[in-house]
């Protein structure tokens, strides 16, 4: 019991540091008449365990398509997000993904040196 209170109260002094990142995706599509959407696929490893991030419905025709969403990565690390893309009928069938693109998001330099330790002041009265 002592080890855990130990652990939980130090915790409480050194926290994570997170950061929120904004991530905008765009591509272009050769459309089909029962285009329905896409589905933007993420994974912390490059070329496999992929899980749905973003499914994006058809609204109409533009030149580009965009997606935005936001993640949170740790303080002070560089992290790699890696995404696929691929598009799907009325019925569900989807394309092939794209191949994979990645996120490099740098939060190594928001993170500033440690507090200053042993920090005090004397009072001289002359």
């Amino acid at each position: 019991m002592k080890k855990i209170m130990v652990f939980l109260i130090a915790m409480l002094f050194v926290p994570q540091l997170l950061f929120g990142a904004g991530l905008t995706f765009n591509w272009q599509q050769e459309l089909v008449p029962d285009m329905a959407g896409w589905k933007l696929f993420k994974s912390d490893v490059s070329g496999s365990g992929y899980v749905e991030f973003i499914d994006v419905k058809f609204i109409d025709e533009q030149l580009v398509y965009t997606a935005d969403k936001d993640v949170v990565v740790p303080g002070n690390a560089l992290t790699k997000i890696y995404f696929i893309l691929s598009s799907y009928d009325t019925n569900g069938n989807p394309s092939d993904a794209t191949p994979e693109i990645v996120a490099e998001i740098d939060t190594r330099d928001l993170v500033g040196p440690p507090m200053p330790l042993n920090f005090k002041v004397k009072v001289n009265i002359e």
